[in-house]
């Protein structure tokens, strides 16, 4: 797997933020990621990310924190630190926080696995910044993004 980085202006590493309670998983994130030429930065409460300087060019997002919700992560962010380009990746069972997910950024399950949430974050990356009119994106080659993810099916219990 390549990372590709276009831009008018010279490539830049693309950084990505990881808000994970759960150490192995967290290190997991962290590990692929480098794979990939992406710096992250991981965290594993709210109040930790008022330590945290950004900007992110995305984030990788447990939804059930022991301080609160991963919805709120932008909350808790230093200002000028907004993040845009968000994956949800919990194994919550909450219809409402699942479906709330969904409408602030991207929503994969636990169960789907790491590699899943990281096609996710290829997918989100590779949209041009909203905003930025510079026509930057970044994008993790070798990952198919979201929309090129084949459908699963489950099975009626």
């Amino acid at each position: 797997m390549n990372l590709i980085v276009t831009s008018s202006r010279a490539p830049a590493t693309p950084t990505c933020l990881i808000v994970e309670d759960e150490p192995l998983v967290a290190r997991a994130l962290v590990r692929q990621l480098g794979a990939l030429g992406v710096r992250s930065r991981s965290v594993t409460s709210l109040a930790e990310l008022r330590g945290v300087e950004g900007p992110f060019d995305g984030a990788i997002v447990d939804l059930d924190l022991p301080d609160g919700s991963g919805l709120d992560v932008e909350a808790w962010l230093p200002d000028g630190s907004i993040l845009s380009k968000i994956v949800f990746f919990s194994a919550t069972t909450r219809a409402e926080a699942r479906r709330k997910a969904a409408t602030q950024g991207v929503f994969v399950a636990k169960a789907e696995g790491t590699s899943q949430a990281l096609r996710a974050l290829a997918g989100q990356l590779a949209r041009p910044k909203q905003g930025a009119g510079s026509g930057t994106y970044v994008s993790i080659s070798g990952l198919p993004v979201e929309g090129e993810l084949p459908v699963r099916k489950s099975n009626p219990a």
